[in-house]
Parts: structure tokens; sequence; C-alpha cells
């Protein structure tokens, strides 16, 4: 284990960091204890809270002002730019993301480290439906990647080649052929994740499930990946075929290791499942879940929320007489005795209750009365609930 950010940054300055050859060295080191730093937290079961996550950036902040006191140069904070960029997406804080990405896009980096970045801010810009912009820096990533033999840059930019081409409604099957052939086996085996981080685009852009399955036959990414992503891809492929994983597959995945955007689609995938399986209060709990870890992550996944939410967890427009009205509903009480509760007649009482069926799109008051109540009894569930897996 390196030592703290601090020292690293007073060793670096006693050293004389601007020797010929040891810029590159001191700023590797920071970058490492970054990284040494942020590794514990990225599997930590608080890793979300606010305190972890105000800690994991100051981190971020020291190792920034570490280069900068030692009097590295600014390509020295390349690979903590990418860290930044990396722990936004983990906290699913997409704003932080893009301006960590498009600030460190404005410095002159070696054309690698640009690649890279380029091929995030696509990413980024894709998943926020900004097609102007992921078209752009796709193509970016991809003109800036020519005659680059290193499999790991390829890859970036051949994965923002997708992202271009799934934002400008080309065609996406031959982009991900181009994936495919961009590398040997051995460079597709050495970044799986890779490979399933571009599918989930093109599953976005509306790929066939059995083309997408053929792509990761293709590029060996259940051979090499880890049981946890291999089980999660299987997770959120079955859930886009309309169907549910087989138990050992939920069993596999690993939650701690998921990002926040990853962890919104786990509940979105196993909210489904629970419809499949009428377990609807199961569902509730389980987009109240997944909504939670977006609310800093607008776009494309918030928006695949959107149907099941407003039928689960958003509370139906009403009136302050119908509120009034609905309340009583809930707890079991007929048209006469709500009318004695609130001294109105109940044929008022009838139409309050017809508007709120209509409005709630509930075919009985009994429906509607189960509806608001699991609403109720979701709102402040602390913990994701999948025992319809059981």
């Amino acid at each position: 284990m390196l030592g703290t950010l601090d020292s690293v940054r007073d060793k670096c300055l006693r050293s004389g960091a601007d020797l010929p050859g040891s810029g590159e060295i001191a700023g590797r080191a920071i970058n490492n204890a970054l990284i040494q730093r942020l590794k514990p937290l990225y599997t930590g079961v608080d890793f979300h809270s606010p305190e972890t996550q105000v800690q994991a950036w100051i981190w971020v902040e020291q190792a920034r002002s570490a280069i900068a006191e030692a009097g590295l140069p600014g390509a020295d904070l390349q690979p903590v730019n990418r860290q930044a960029v990396d722990l936004a997406r983990q906290l699913g804080a997409w704003e932080r993301a893009w301006v960590s990405v498009t600030e460190s896009l404005r410095v002159g980096y070696q054309r690698n480290e640009r690649v890279t970045l380029l091929a995030k801010a696509a990413r980024l810009a894709w998943e926020r439906a900004n097609l102007a912009d992921a078209i752009t820096f796709g193509q970016e990533a991809r003109t800036a990647s020519i005659a680059v033999g290193l499999p790991w840059v390829r890859l970036y930019a051949y994965q923002a080649g997708v992202i271009a081409t799934a934002a400008g409604s080309g065609n996406i099957y031959a982009a991900l052929t181009s994936y495919e052939n961009c590398v040997d086996k051995r460079g597709h085996a050495s970044r799986p994740d890779r490979a399933w981080e571009t599918a989930q685009i093109a599953l976005d852009a509306g790929a066939d499930i059995d083309r997408l399955s053929d792509f990761l036959r293709k590029v060996s990414f259940h051979e090499h990946a880890s049981r946890h992503r291999s089980a999660f891809a299987s997770v959120i492929l079955a859930d886009h075929s309309d169907s549910t994983a087989p138990r050992q597959d939920w069993d596999g995945i690993e939650f701690a290791l998921l990002s926040a955007p990853d962890r919104a689609r786990f509940h979105l995938a196993a909210a489904r499942a629970a419809i499949r399986n009428d377990r609807y209060s199961a569902a509730a709990i389980e987009l109240r879940k997944g909504r939670e870890y977006l609310r800093l992550w607008p776009g494309r996944i918030a928006d695949s929320f959107t149907p099941l939410a407003t039928r689960f967890l958003d509370a139906p427009p009403t009136t302050p007489a119908q509120q009034q009205v609905l309340d009583l509903l809930v707890e079991g009480l007929s048209n006469n005795a709500i009318a004695h509760q609130l001294k109105i007649s109940p044929r008022t009482v009838a139409v309050h209750v017809q508007a709120l069926l209509r409005n709630a799109g509930a075919n009985s008051r009994t429906n509607l009365a189960l509806s608001e109540l699991r609403r109720r009894l979701t709102e402040e569930s602390p913990q994701p609930f999948i025992s319809w897996r059981s």
C-alpha cells in the first residue's frame, strides 16, 4: 500500500520531481496512491453514503493539488481526471462526470489518453440522450485512434464508434462487427467489461437480443468476464427479452460492485420480473430503490423507469377534496362512512371516487386502495425486496 497522497506529494517535492524523467514517475505515484485510496471504497457497503462520497472527492482534489504543488506538467493530470470520471459514474453523478471529462478534453493530452476521454464523453452524452455530442465525441475518438495499436485504446475508440452510429441511426450491427474485428482474441480477453458496455449501448439503441448474444459470443465475453459481470449481463438480456434470468444468475451478481446506473438497471429488471410474477408490492419497492440511484443520473435509464414508476410510485393527481376521500378510502371506509366523517353527501363521495379511479387507472375501489396503500408503504423502504426469486 502506498502512503497517503500528502506524503507522496511531499516526497515528490523533496526529490526534485522536475528532474528529467522523474515527472512521469511522480505523477504515476500520485495516481496510484489515489487508486489505492479509492479501491476499497468501491466494494464497501456504505460507498454510496454522503460521507463516503465526500471523502472520495476530497482524495481526488488532493491528488490534483499534489500534482500542481509538485510542479508536474498538465499531462500528469490525465490519469487522475480519468479516475474522477469513473468515480462520478460509480456514484451516479452525471453532471460531475460530464464536467470532469469535458474540462479534461480542453488540455493538450497525448493521443491515447485523448481517445479514452473522448470515448467516455461520448458514452456520457449517449446516456443523457444528447445525440449531437455523442456523435461528435464518438467520431473524434475513432479519428484520433487511427494507427494506434494498443488494444485497450482501440477498444475504447471502436466503442465510441458504436455510440456515434447508435446516435446517428446508422447500421448498429456493422459498428458491432467493426468492434469485433478491431483487436484479436487476446485483446478482447483483456477487456471483457468493455464488450458488455458496448453491447449495452447497442441494447439501448434497440438492437436485437439474438444478434447481441452472438456479438458477445464472438468476442468471448462470457469466457473471460468475471462471474459477476457475466451474471449481470444475463439478467439484463433476459429482462429485455421479457423473461426472467435463472436464480443462479441473480445470485451471481455482486451488488456492491455495480455502479449507481447499473444498480438502477438491476432494480428495474427485478421490478419487471416481480410484475411477471404478480408481485406488485415487491415491484414497487424495487422501483423505489432504483430511482434513488438515479437522482443525479438523468437520461435514458431514468426515463425507462417512467412508465412503471407512474403506475406504482407516483401519486395520481388529486384535488384537496379528493385527497380527503382517498385517505379514508385507504382505511377501508364505505362511501356512507366517508360522507359522514367529511360531512358531505354520499353522492359527492361517489363523484370523487369515480374521479380517483379514472385518474389512477384503477378498475375498482379495492384496487385503488391497494395501489395507494402499496405506494405509501414503499415510500421509505430502506432495502431492496426481491423475495419473488425464492
